[in-house]
């Protein structure tokens, strides 16, 4: 059973006063060793979001499921971990996750059902708004991905169980994997802010995607439905309009033409059988 700190919460001004550095990254507030779990509950700050800062930890996501099963991560509460030892992706697949980046994961809270197959995407629309504010060109690669400047820079991976929802976000601010030789030819290679010229704090750019994720699920869904969402979405997907190669996990790589999106979220491609939706899988550019 996990317990946080019984000590005094954390206020704003440990933020300040404390800060501790991880490679070229100030991760501006305090740790609290927790034995096995490194880790102290961040009160009143920033902005009044509930924040569980973790210095190691196996995931963020992880973690983030074991305080919600502990009834202490409430919607829009957060994990920011500092490093990951087992984070993963879609499919289980490994997170590299050296110190500097952002290893987060929030609790966002469950939506009407028309919506609920969108949580992805809608948290990828959250981050790409983000990173365009800060002078970035941005696209979205589906399902999961954020890619800038031909480069993939995040991923998000969303779990639900039992009414509860959690999105797993990885962003590379100051560094990035290489290629290990072992990916497929198609595989687009990794990129980091820093190598951009955006130096950030995991902290700072966490706080962003939170607040613009608050301000895009209220917005969105009270403003039209998943067919109004998905078809505003469809201008800043990557590869739209051209020709791809679709892995659906099936054995089966299809070359198609990417068409756009369903209300659903699945991905609408053109093939050699017609058009066709799909709803897992990943992407890749045609060689």
């Amino acid at each position: 059973m996990f317990v946080p700190n019984k000590s005094e919460p954390l206020t704003a001004m440990d933020y300040k006063s404390e800060p501790m550095q991880f490679g070229p990254t100030v991760f501006t507030y305090s740790f609290h060793n927790y034995d096995p779990i490194i880790c102290r509950r961040v009160a009143n700050a920033p902005y009044d979001l509930t924040l569980f800062a973790v210095e190691s930890c196996t995931s963020s996501m992880d973690l983030a499921w074991q305080l919600a099963q502990e009834g202490q991560l409430p919607d829009w509460a957060s994990v920011l971990a500092a490093r990951q030892t087992s984070g993963r992706g879609q499919f289980k697949r490994q997170w590299h996750s050296p110190p500097g980046n952002v290893y987060s994961s929030l609790r966002i809270p469950q939506p009407a059902l028309a919506w609920r197959n969108l949580i992805a995407l809608l948290s990828a629309e959250s981050m790409r708004v983000v990173l365009t504010a800060l002078g970035l060109t941005v696209t979205i690669k589906w399902p999961n991905d954020i890619l800038v400047a031909g480069k993939k820079v995040c991923g998000i991976l969303v779990e639900e169980k039992s009414g509860i929802v959690i999105a797993g976000v990885g962003l590379n601010l100051v560094s990035a994997p290489s290629f290990t030789g072992s990916e497929r030819p198609q595989t687009l290679p990794a990129g980091c802010l820093q190598e951009l010229g955006v130096i950030l704090s995991p902290m700072d750019i966490w706080v962003r995607f939170i607040r613009e994720m608050q301000s895009r699920l209220a917005e969105t869904i009270s403003k039209g439905g998943p067919e109004d969402f998905v078809m505003g979405l469809t201008a800043h997907l990557a590869f739209i309009g051209e020709r791809i190669i679709l892995d659906a996990y099936d054995g089966a790589n299809r070359p198609a033409v990417l068409l756009g999106l369903d209300r659903n979220g699945g991905i609408r491609v053109q093939t050699d059988k017609g058009e066709r939706v799909f709803y897992s899988g990943s992407i890749y550019p045609a060689a």
